[in-house]
């Protein structure tokens, strides 16, 4: 369905102005007047939990009442600005910004590629909520009823047993696409999260394209992996290369938000590349992570905690000890506060250092990673510039219900498995499909090299990347966020590009942003 036109609502209002809109997918066999029909009921009637599944929002505005609302895993979202007189509604958030709500502090979060929202004074619809806005300026949130049962488990839980409800939860996370008679591609990055999704999706009979972006550079190269899946699965294999010249960064992109992510231009090239070939629904392995790997810390006291064999534990145990984690800290370990999954250990990323072209630092922003239903403003970029325009639905299974209401059962123990020196991240996920994806796949982890077309980028086109955002002309100069004589000493050394490339690309993306409102410009590209 297409995404709603912006809307105003002056409460009350006569009964010849109600109306619903809708936005986003729902994959049902109903007809569109009993749909409608469906939705006004429920809603008037708060039978919430009767709603249509799906992964849609909408709006329904009657005379006594207006509903916005969002479903759990939809990636639409509906921006509002409320007064006790008046409420205005809208899928992109430029429609409702008035002069520019925007704080210095918040661009320099978006320059530090932050996925943070920029406007000031406008409200969202959180995933997963109702809000209803009455006449009197009254408004109510309402949290929209979870579709499945929560899941039981025994008190002893086996790693055997959580891989074979781990596939049927993909299995049923991914029926209802699987069922809709469209051709679906996949972005397949070659890991075991989207290669997964592709198993389940193929399992089940549907008609999957995979698309996977192909770089020359041999360190990122990871080609090999996803074309073994296409060959286990049979699915077609189409390779997107990779764009680091010229067109990796546009002046002719216009943003409703900052996009702070390095790959935006291969995303581009991928909507470009499925709309051509005639797909209309992508899924992504997004959200495996979160849904299987390890969270905030991971210890002896967790494998001693875990709800699992006394047996398992003792192998476990064995297995860390087989790790390059030291002694100590593994001893320390056996209580909660000390993980040993910390800077260096298992991410082996330090402490972020000062940015040195900024003229002040970004506050870091307090941010759940592990809420599968968090509002990412990066993904409004997406939506508004590159799928809608190009036709395209984008699903992310893992975000499902069906695989959320099983992560919140997975032990600790169970995310990261040490064994043999190794540090084997989403046991659960890899164990579930083995014997179906290659061995090569489930064994594979993500090379660190994968940021180097990136890297090339920025050290390639030196002088567009001074001229764009360390000349008197750049917005962000302008307005005091970056220090443009930094900026060219950043820009003269190699391994200081190569540190601060994904910074350097969000504050050029942060520029484009700023340039397209300058000109009067803030919606998806024209």
């Amino acid at each position: 369905m297409a995404a709603s036109t912006p809307g105003t609502a002056f409460l009350p209002q006569s009964a010849e102005q109600e109306y619903i809109l809708l936005a986003g997918l729902l994959l049902t066999a109903t007809d569109e007047e009993h749909l409608v029909r469906q939705i006004v009921t429920c809603l008037q009637q708060r039978r919430y939990q009767d709603l249509p599944e799906g992964e849609y929002c909408g709006c329904l505005v009657t005379q006594e009442q207006v509903w916005l609302w969002k479903t759990r895993t939809c990636n639409e979202t509906i921006f509002y600005t409320h007064t006790p007189s008046r409420l205005r509604w809208s899928t992109n958030p430029g429609d409702l910004a008035e002069n520019e709500p925007f704080t210095a502090q918040s661009l320099l979060q978006c320059c530090a590629g932050e996925d943070i929202f920029l406007y000031q004074g406008i409200q969202w619809i959180q995933a997963g909520t109702l809000a209803s806005f009455h006449p009197s300026g009254k408004k109510e949130i309402w949290q929209l009823p979870l579709f499945s049962p929560p899941i039981k488990l025994t008190s002893r839980i086996s790693l055997p047993d959580l891989a074979e409800r781990c596939r049927n939860a993909l299995l049923d996370a991914t029926r209802s696409l699987a069922q809709a008679h469209r051709r679906i591609g996949i972005l397949l990055s070659g890991g075991i999260d989207s290669a997964a999704v592709a198993a389940a999706l193929a399992h089940q009979g549907a008609e999957v394209v995979a698309y996977h972006f192909y770089t020359a550079h041999p360190a990122a190269d990871e080609s090999t992996y996803a074309q073994a899946i296409c060959e286990t699965l049979s699915l077609p294999f189409v390779t997107i290369h990779v764009d680091t010249d010229a067109h990796y960064l546009s002046d002719d992109w216009r943003f409703p938000h900052p996009y702070g992510h390095a790959a935006y231009r291969w995303m581009e090239q991928a909507a470009e590349q499925a709309r051509r070939d005639g797909i209309s629904l992508l899924v992504t392995g997004r959200g495996g992570d979160l849904a299987f790997g390890p969270r905030h810390s991971y210890g002896l006291a967790d494998i001693i905690s875990a709800p699992i064999t006394a047996k398992e534990k003792l192998a476990m145990m064995r297995g860390v000890l087989s790790t390059d984690w030291l002694l100590p800290d593994v001893l320390r370990s056996i209580t909660p506060s000390a993980s040993l999954i910390s800077e260096s250990s298992l991410s082996s990323i330090p402490s972020a250092p000062a940015i040195p072209f900024f003229r002040e630092q970004p506050i870091k922003q307090a941010i759940d990673i592990f809420d599968p239903t968090r509002f990412s403003p990066q993904d409004v970029v997406l939506e508004k510039t590159l799928w809608q325009p190009n036709g395209i639905r984008v699903v992310h299974p893992y975000f499902s219900w069906a695989i959320q209401r099983l992560s919140q059962h997975i032990p600790t123990a169970y995310r990261l498995l040490p064994v043999q020196g190794m540090k084997v991240t989403k046991p659960v996920l890899r164990l579930a499909w083995a014997g179906i994806l290659p061995s090569s796949v489930l064994r594979y982890r993500r090379s660190k090299w994968v940021s180097v077309p990136h890297q090339e980028y920025c050290l390639h086109h030196v002088g567009y990347l001074a001229q764009l955002i360390g000349s008197s002309s750049s917005q962000v100069v302008q307005r005091g966020l970056v220090n443009p004589r930094s900026v060219q000493e950043v820009l003269s050394r190699v391994k200081e590009i190569r540190a601060w490339y994904d910074v350097l690309i969000a504050t050029a993306m942060t520029e484009l942003f700023l340039r397209s409102r300058a000109t009067g410009v803030s919606r998806g590209k024209q």
